[in-house]
């Protein structure tokens, strides 16, 4: 892992001893999912000359 300050490490330590809750909704998931899928997809279609 690269270097972290002392923001970065405090937020890390947070989320590692489970102060963050996961607070997205299924329809939020579902439009990242989306987002994720058409990224994949345009990578794909990359065309190498």
């Amino acid at each position: 892992m690269s270097k972290l300050d002392r923001y970065e490490r405090k937020i890390l330590s947070a989320f590692d001893t489970g102060k963050f809750k996961f607070v997205a909704t299924r329809r939020e998931l579902e439009q990242l999912n989306a987002a994720t899928s058409a990224t994949a997809a345009k990578d794909r279609r990359v065309n190498n000359r």
